[in-house]
C-alpha cells in the first residue's frame, strides 16, 4: 500500500514539467499576436483558479501556474503602459482567488464563476469593436469631404497617383470627396506642423487619422508622441470635424505607444479603428510574407494593391458611420 500512495503521489509530479512545457507553448504565440487575443489563455488561466475542485490554491499554481500566472504576465508585457487593459484583469483574477479561499464558496458559486470569467475575459480583454453601430449602413452625403492624413501608407511612394493606395479604395466605396494628405516619412509632429494647410483647409467632414509608424521607428519619445498626437486630434476636433483614428500597431511586443490613441479618441469623441486586423497582418508578412502567395505589402511595410484593398475594406466601416448623416431609407 506504501508503494501505491508513493506512485499515486508521484504522478502529480512528474505530470508538472509536462503541463508545463504544453502551457508554455501555448502561450508563446501571444507574445507576437494581437494582445486583444489574450483574452483566450487569460481566460483559461483564470478558468483554472475558478474551476470548483478541493485542491488548495497553492497546489493548484504548482501545477499550472505556468498558465495562470504566465498568462496575466504576458498580459503585461504586451499593455504595460496602458494600465487600463491589465489592472481590471489582475483584479478580477485576484477576486477569484479570494472567493474560492472562503468557506461559503461552493461548486455551484464556482460553476457560475467559470461562467463570468470566459465573459469577463472577452469584455476585459477582447473588447469587439463592431462598426454597424457607428451608423456603417447610414446614408454619406456625396458633398461629405473626407480628408485621409498619414505618412507613406496613405500617400503611397508614388507622389504623382495614389491610384493602388487605400485612398483610391475608399473614394470607390464611399461616393463622396475624398482627399489625400498623406506625406512620406511624416511623423505626428510633421503632419501636426502642416494640419491647416493640408487637412483642415478643405473644411472636411471627417479626417482620418493613420500615422505613428514613422515615430515609432525614428524613437519618438512616448511622451513627445502623446502631446503631439492630443493636439493634432483636438485641433481636427475643435473645427466640427469628426477624427477616424487608426491605432497603428507599433513593436512587435512591446508598445510604447500604448493606449495613447485609445485614450485620446475618448478625451475628444472621435472614431477609434483597434489595431488587432492591422497588427495581424504586419505580423504575419514579417514571419511569412516569401511564402504568401498574394502579400499585403510590396517591402514588408508599404501595401500592395491587394494591401490597400484589404485596408480600405476594414476601414470603411468606421469612416462611413463617421460620415453618416441621416439613416438609410
Amino acid at each position: 500500500m506504501a508503494d501505491t500512495h508513493t506512485d499515486q503521489a508521484a504522478a502529480p509530479t512528474r505530470s508538472r514539467p509536462t503541463r508545463s512545457a504544453l502551457w508554455t507553448a501555448l502561450l508563446i504565440p501571444f507574445f507576437i499576436l494581437p494582445h486583444r487575443w489574450l483574452w483566450f489563455p487569460c481566460g483559461l488561466g483564470a478558468m483554472l483558479l475558478a474551476w470548483p475542485t478541493k485542491s488548495r490554491l497553492s497546489d493548484l499554481i504548482r501545477r499550472d501556474g505556468t498558465l495562470i500566472v504566465g498568462s496575466a504576465g504576458v498580459l503585461i508585457v504586451r499593455t504595460g503602459l496602458d494600465p487600463m487593459r491589465w489592472l481590471p484583469w489582475i483584479g478580477a483574477s485576484l477576486l477569484v482567488c479570494w472567493l474560492r479561499s472562503q468557506s461559503w464558496w461552493s461548486r455551484g458559486l464556482g460553476i457560475a464563476a467559470v461562467g463570468m470569467v470566459w465573459v469577463a475575459s472577452v469584455c476585459l480583454l477582447l473588447r469587439p469593436s463592431w462598426p454597424g453601430w457607428l451608423g456603417a449602413n447610414g446614408h454619406i452625403d456625396p458633398a461629405a469631404i473626407l480628408v485621409c492624413a498619414g505618412d507613406s501608407l496613405t500617400s503611397g511612394v508614388d507622389p504623382h497617383s495614389d491610384a493602388d493606395r487605400y485612398v483610391a479604395r475608399l473614394r470607390e466605396r464611399l461616393g463622396c470627396r475624398v482627399i489625400n494628405a498623406g506625406v512620406a516619412g511624416d511623423r505626428t509632429a510633421d503632419l501636426l506642423a502642416r494640419l491647416g494647410a493640408d487637412v483642415l483647409s478643405h473644411h472636411p467632414t471627417a479626417v482620418l487619422v493613420f500615422i505613428g509608424g514613422n515615430d515609432y521607428l525614428g524613437g519618438t519619445p512616448r511622451r513627445e508622441f502623446a502631446d503631439h498626437f492630443e493636439a493634432l486630434i483636438s485641433r481636427i476636433a475643435t473645427t466640427g470635424a469628426k477624427p477616424v483614428i487608426v491605432e497603428v500597431p507599433s513593436g512587435l511586443i512591446w508598445n510604447p505607444y500604448a493606449g495613447i490613441y485609445r485614450r485620446t479618441a475618448q478625451r475628444h469623441g472621435a472614431v477609434l479603428v483597434p489595431d488587432s486586423r492591422l497588427r495581424w497582418w504586419y505580423t504575419r508578412e514579417l514571419l511569412a510574407r516569401r511564402w504568401l502567395n498574394d502579400p499585403l505589402t510590396t517591402d514588408g511595410i508599404h501595401l500592395s494593391p491587394t494591401g490597400a484593398t484589404r485596408v480600405a475594406d476594414w476601414l470603411a466601416p468606421y469612416v462611413r458611420g463617421a460620415l453618416t448623416t441621416t439613416p438609410a431609407p
